[in-house]
């Protein structure tokens, strides 16, 4: 039974073979689903944060379960983000590096955090434009340092759009950060949301 809200990915043609279309409306659905999402479908299941998945659950899921091409797990952390004059909840999320292709999240300036950043913990962080103009520096903002929950965050890429709906902010407000620093220097927890692909 699943702990934690859940985003199942299951492939286009699992989900048409599961519904046993006929072959026109298969390449109706088929092109419909590519031109919103990139050609995945999504099922959700949620539950509440306290029952989340913890990293053992995430990567013995990752090593036994076939037909899984990869996990994002997703992090909320509903506390407040500062920069200089600037207060709110853009709703910052960690995750991990697959994030940016799975959510069809492509960062136009700047950088994604990679792997390194988060083998050495980095405090790095990849702004939504909107929240970055809202900040007062739009792309600008790169360089900076914001504040999730009085930790400071260095922005390293601004995104335009999250292609792919998410629970967690809307399309151009999340902060995207690795989870691990996340983990270990904001919630002190091991446990996160997580996205099946």
């Amino acid at each position: 039974r699943p702990r934690c809200p859940l985003c199942i990915l299951p492939s286009v043609g699992s989900v048409i073979t599961t519904l046993s279309m006929g072959e026109g409306a298969k390449q109706r659905v088929e092109n419909q689903l590519e031109s919103l999402y990139g050609g995945r479908a999504f099922l959700s299941i949620y539950g509440h944060q306290w029952r989340a998945f913890t990293n053992d659950d995430i990567a013995m899921i990752s090593k036994t379960v076939q037909g899984i091409d990869g996990i994002v797990p997703q992090l909320p952390i509903w506390n407040w983000v500062t920069y200089q004059s600037y207060q709110s909840r853009p709703t910052p999320v960690g995750t991990n590096t697959d994030f940016f292709e799975i959510f069809r999240c492509a960062v136009t300036s700047g950088r994604e955090f990679n792997e390194e950043d988060i083998r050495f913990r980095r405090r790095v962080a990849v702004v939504g434009i909107n929240t970055a103009i809202q900040m007062g520096m739009g792309r600008e903002l790169i360089g900076e340092t914001v504040r999730l929950s009085g930790v400071p965050f260095e922005v390293i890429g601004i995104y335009d759009r999250i292609k792919v709906p998410m629970h967690f902010g809307g399309p151009t407000r999340p902060i995207i950060i690795p989870l691990e620093v996340v983990q270990t220097e904001i919630v002190k927890q091991r446990r996160s949301v997580a996205l099946f692909t």
